[in-house]
């Protein structure tokens, strides 16, 4: 393999999708491990890519999977944990990152791009989440690999994240009860953290440097809601809950299918989604509009999907 092997763990997710479109158009040579491949057929379309059946967890698969002189890009993540023993923050974030930066040392990898989250680099995380990407940065920084990390506040876009679960939330509900309503956050473009990784890539400025991307306008999580159905053509009302009810709410909801609010959530919400650190200006990007990202959006109504490398 060469320079030109690109790994990227979590491909087929919200992120990935805008990404591997662009690393196509680069001429890359893309592996995207999945357990599930049969869901991302999709993606085969795009030149030089190819699926393969793997559980990253394995760390005999992990080994197989490395490319030698390469590049290993890393976005997998969870918001909420799940039942197994690789569900929860601890195994995805923090165990998983250690066994694949130690199969990318012994492979010989050149590079390594890792996706954390805004708010890992407080020195006391509110919530387990945090904590744990705060842990896996740390394991990214120990290791002999040339890395950047990348922290993104809160990534809109229309076919994927916190803009489609509220989607979905604002056509059933014309008022909406929300937990952390007044929280403040700077929502990212999920094409413009893709268009990141692609200009870290082979940039060496950017080797040992964390950047946190955030959109160019401050809003709350209620107007994020808002913005949300401004984008379907719809209004809605949203109800702020009062501290103890949002944690009476959560703690409800974390035990039912889905895990829309979790109580380690609501402690995430208490960190603003806010940077005036190195972002994407620093990476010669200009940021996009928080609505103009969530344009699409009411197209996906009618079960559209909305182009990858939008």
């Amino acid at each position: 393999m060469t320079h030109d092997d690109v790994l990227v763990l979590g491909g087929t997710g919200f992120l990935g999708r805008h990404l591997l479109p662009r690393l196509a158009a680069r001429g890359l040579r893309i592996t995207v491990p999945t357990r599930r491949p049969y869901t991302a057929r999709e993606l085969l379309v795009l030149p030089r890519l190819r699926l393969v059946p793997a559980r990253v967890h394995d760390p005999a698969v992990l080994a197989d999977l490395m490319p030698p002189g390469g590049t290993v890009i890393h976005l997998i993540g969870i918001l909420s944990e799940g039942r197994g023993p690789h569900a929860g923050f601890d195994a995805v974030h923090v165990e998983l990152t250690r066994r694949v930066l130690e199969a990318a040392g012994r492979a010989g990898v050149r590079r390594y791009l890792h996706v954390s989250a805004l708010g890992a680099g407080r020195a006391d995380p509110p919530s387990r989440y945090l904590a744990s990407k705060r842990a896996a940065e740390e394991a990214v920084r120990a290791g002999a690999i040339p890395w950047t990390i990348f922290r993104p506040a809160v990534v809109a876009g229309p076919d994927g994240g916190a803009a489609l679960l509220f989607a979905r939330l604002v056509r059933l509900l014309p008022i909406l009860p929300l937990a952390g309503a007044s929280s403040r956050l700077a929502p990212v473009a999920v094409g413009d953290v893709a268009r990141a990784l692609l200009a870290a890539l082979d940039d060496p400025c950017t080797v040992g440097r964390t950047y946190e991307l955030c959109g160019p306008e401050e809003t709350t999580l209620a107007g994020f809601v808002h913005a949300v159905a401004r984008g379907l053509g719809r209004t809605v009302r949203v109800l702020p809950l009062p501290d103890a009810v949002a944690r009476l709410e959560a703690a409800v909801l974390e035990r039912l299918p889905g895990r829309l609010l979790t109580r380690d959530q609501l402690r995430s919400l208490r960190v603003p989604g806010l940077s005036d650190g190195e972002g994407l200006a620093a990476l010669g990007l200009v940021p996009t509009p928080f609505e103009a990202a969530l344009e699409g959006l009411a197209g996906a109504r009618a079960g559209t999907r909305v182009p990858a490398g939008s």
